[in-house]
């Protein structure tokens, strides 16, 4: 089995962490089989050196917004003095109607007036 150090986790990695990472990957895209291939392209590009370990961590900030286990868990790959920060929350999408994709405002509260 191949294995690598990455002391900033304090564990070896093994072949099969790797394999297992990727399974992950694709199965949380399996309804977004792009955003699987353009980790897949990623990683190529990273190992052709056609780009850095900055332009890999933008690259899966990116593709793996709303998966923060997968964001996370790629910090098991990265060398050391890299690391993936936990992303903020995201907002809340605004609530749509069923009849038409307008957000829904709720009313304002009414007032009244009494005169004397």
């Amino acid at each position: 089995t191949t294995s690598s150090t990455n002391t900033a986790n304090n564990r070896r990695l093994e072949f099969n962490d790797a394999i297992n990472y990727v399974t992950q990957v694709k199965l949380a895209f399996r309804n977004q089989p792009r955003g699987y291939l353009e980790f897949l392209n990623m990683i190529q590009k990273v190992r052709s050196r056609e780009i850095n370990m900055v332009g890999a961590i933008h690259t899966v900030s990116h593709l793996f917004r709303g998966h923060a286990s997968l964001l996370l868990g790629f910090n098991a790959f990265l060398p050391d003095g890299f690391k993936i920060e936990s992303p903020p929350p995201s907002p809340p999408p605004p609530l749509l109607s069923s009849s038409n994709s307008s957000p829904i405002v709720p009313p304002l509260p009414t007032t009244t007036t009494t005169t004397t």
